[in-house]
């Protein structure tokens, strides 16, 4: 979980996404917006759910088993239930679940509606690029459109950068202010990490930005 802040301008961030973030933070944002609607505009409530449990037996053999639990939930309008034996059970929903909620990025996301908006416009230009690329729609692209207003009890507390969710030798960048560069570093050196493994991981940019061009 986090928010690859590696520009003031959204757009310009998400130009700057590498083509594997590119997929996979599509979600992480969405997950960061469901939480923020979900535990500031919903209602709090128990709710029963079916979890799949992966169990590998003593033979090597994986089976899934399902667990029955009850959990704590933030209830949204678009959530269907349906009870049974006096228990109210969860059994669809449009919007993401809440996780990570006391992540730094979560907590940012919900501490301003311009914070909120930030990650929102991000998040539907990597869905842009990603269409662009490969002509097909994100699964996530229809979560992220129910998304698009800011939640009624979010604040707009003016604009802050977020923290840099990241070792402490990159965060020690943003000291003064230089997220930008805080996060610019930390993926250079996750993409050189990716490089050096048994089998190298691609770095492939739409654009290259040019903070990685002139390393």
């Amino acid at each position: 979980m986090n928010v690859f802040y590696t520009n003031d301008c959204p757009i310009q961030s998400a130009n700057e996404h590498v083509r594997v973030h590119q997929v996979k933070m599509i979600v992480e944002y969405a997950q960061l917006l469901s939480s923020a609607l979900r535990l500031l505009d919903g209602v709090k409530c128990k709710v029963w759910v079916k979890t799949l449990r992966r169990v590998e037996l003593e033979c090597g053999t994986v089976i899934k088993r399902v667990k029955c639990k009850q959990v704590d939930w933030y209830e949204l309008p678009s959530d269907q239930f349906e009870t049974r034996f006096g228990r109210r059970w969860l059994i669809g929903k449009k919007i993401y679940s809440h996780t990570h909620v006391n992540h730094p990025s979560a907590v940012w996301v919900r501490k301003s509606s311009q914070h909120y908006s930030w990650v929102w416009r991000c998040a539907m230009r990597l869905c842009e690029s990603y269409t662009a690329r490969t002509g097909k729609t994100h699964k996530t692209q229809a979560v992220l459109e129910m998304l698009c207003v800011t939640p009624d009890n979010l604040p707009d507390n003016g604009f802050a950068r977020p923290p840099v969710a990241a070792p402490d030798e990159f965060k020690a960048l943003a000291v003064f202010g230089d997220v930008c560069k805080a996060y610019q570093k930390y993926l250079c050196a996750k993409f050189e990490e990716w490089q050096s493994r048994a089998k190298p991981m691609k770095v492939e940019f739409d654009t290259v930005p040019t903070w990685y061009a002139a390393q």
